[in-house]
């Protein structure tokens, strides 16, 4: 279930990113897994360790991040070919930042959009930041104030798919939201478990 809405975010952000860009895009969920913190880390590759992220603070019973990262030159890449820029420059441009802030704002959004109808009660997040980092970084800052190493939270790995490129991308939030109302019909698999696909 919760790979489903998550796919059906992605599928709903590859056509609105599409449409603003030069090229197609497109996602498509690889793995989804719950995972405490001290196992988020083993989940990524030692020699891609700097990522570009997109970071949303979210409000609410609870605080915490959703986050959007990409290895930085996989972002670099993507964002020049969505926007059919023909420079070889190695560093982004404040245009190309903001576009990127822009995709990561979408994907987070349409992620947000389908979890809350289902799992959680409303919730408000603040303006979505650029930030480069070191993923252990970003990992830290992934459940805001929170220093529990057994509290849940969720890795799904991507793949992002823009003419002949394809490289994978990560979307991480804290386990709280994926809490089921009262009176919602839960699946017999239940969608708060460790999946992959």
């Amino acid at each position: 279930m919760l790979i489903d809405l998550t796919q059906q975010a992605l599928s709903d952000s590859s056509r609105l990113i599409s449409a603003l860009g030069q090229t197609e895009i497109k996602f498509k969920v690889n793995s989804l897994r719950r995972l405490i913190k001290d196992d988020l880390s083993r989940q990524f590759d030692q020699n891609e360790s700097d990522m570009v992220a997109v970071c949303q603070r979210l409000d609410g019973s609870k605080s915490g991040q959703i986050i959007f990262m990409l290895p930085e030159p996989s972002a670099l890449l993507l964002i020049k070919k969505l926007l059919n820029e023909k420079n070889l420059l190695k560093e982004m441009t404040e245009i190309e930042e903001e576009s990127l802030t822009e995709v990561g704002n979408i994907i987070i959004n349409n992620c947000l959009r389908y979890f809350v109808k289902v799992f959680h009660e409303s919730i408000s997040g603040l303006i979505p930041t650029l930030t480069r980092a070191h993923y252990e970084q970003l990992l830290n800052m992934l459940t805001g104030d929170s220093s529990e190493n057994d509290q849940d939270n969720y890795l799904v790995k991507i793949n992002v798919a823009i003419g002949i490129y394809s490289f994978n991308g990560y979307i991480l939030w804290p386990g709280f939201l994926c809490q089921v109302k009262t009176g919602i019909p839960v699946s017999v698999t239940d969608p708060c478990s460790g999946i992959t696909q």
